[in-house]
C-alpha cells in the first residue's frame, strides 16, 4: 500500500493507476473514498475485497457531468431538477441502470464530485470511477490516512495507493436518495437534507 501525499502526486499518475485497473484511496468533499475503474470487471472485484463487501450490494460512481451519467443510467425529471441544483455535491442519486457496469444489477448511484482532486480526474478519464467509501464493509467511516492505515494495512487485499489529503472533518457523509421511479425517496441523510421534498445544503461550503 503505496502512501502519497497529494501535493506530491500527478494527476497523470493516478489516471494510470486507473486505467491499469488499480485501486486507489483518496479524499472526497465528505470521507476517504475507493476509487477504481467502475468498468473494469477486475478493478471493480477487488474493490469489493478490499472492502470484505458482498458483490450483491449496491455500488456508487463517480461521473464527470450529466452528459456521462446519462449514457449509464435513466434521468427523470426530478432527478434532473435534483442534480441540477445540488450537483457537484455530496449528493448520491440512485437510478435505473442503462449501460452495463460490473457487479451492478438493476440501479446505480452516481454523484458529480465537488472536491478539486476528483473534478480534476474525472475530466482526464472517459469512465465512471467508483466512488464507495474507504472503510472495511460495517467499520467506521475514514476521515483520515491513519484510518485508513487501521483498516487495511497488512490484509490480504491492499489499496494499490492512497493519497494523503490530510485529515478531513469528520463526520460529513453524502445524502443517498432514490429516484428511480421518479420520485424522491430518501434511502440516507447526510450533507443534502431534503425535508417535505424540499432540499437545502447544510454546508454550503463543503470543499
Amino acid at each position: 500500500m503505496k502512501i502519497v501525499d497529494i501535493d506530491e502526486i500527478k494527476i497523470d499518475e493516478i489516471i494510470k493507476y486507473l486505467k491499469d485497473n488499480k485501486v486507489i484511496v483518496a479524499p472526497t468533499e465528505t470521507a476517504y473514498g475507493i476509487l477504481a475503474n467502475a468498468l473494469s470487471k477486475d478493478a471493480v472485484k477487488k474493490v469489493f475485497e478490499i472492502k470484505q463487501r458482498d458483490v450483491s450490494k449496491e455500488l456508487s460512481v463517480f461521473m464527470k457531468d450529466l452528459e456521462m451519467a446519462k449514457e449509464y443510467v435513466e434521468i427523470n425529471n426530478n432527478a434532473l431538477e435534483l442534480a441540477k441544483k445540488y450537483l457537484p455535491g455530496p449528493l448520491t442519486l440512485v437510478l435505473k441502470n442503462k449501460k452495463n457496469i460490473p457487479f451492478v444489477k438493476n440501479t446505480l448511484g452516481i454523484r458529480i464530485s465537488s472536491y478539486d482532486l476528483i473534478k480534476k480526474i474525472m475530466e482526464k478519464v472517459d469512465f465512471p470511477v467508483t466512488s464507495t467509501s474507504a472503510n472495511l464493509a460495517g467499520e467506521k467511516t475514514c476521515y483520515s490516512v491513519e484510518d485508513i492505515k487501521k483498516q487495511f494495512e497488512g490484509k490480504s487485499n491492499e489499496p494499490d495507493l492512497v493519497i494523503d489529503g490530510g485529515k478531513l472533518t469528520e463526520g460529513h457523509i453524502s445524502t443517498v436518495v432514490d429516484v428511480t421511479e421518479n420520485k424522491i425517496k430518501m434511502l440516507r441523510q447526510g450533507d443534502v437534507k431534503i425535508e417535505n421534498a424540499k432540499i437545502k445544503m447544510e454546508n454550503d461550503n463543503v470543499k
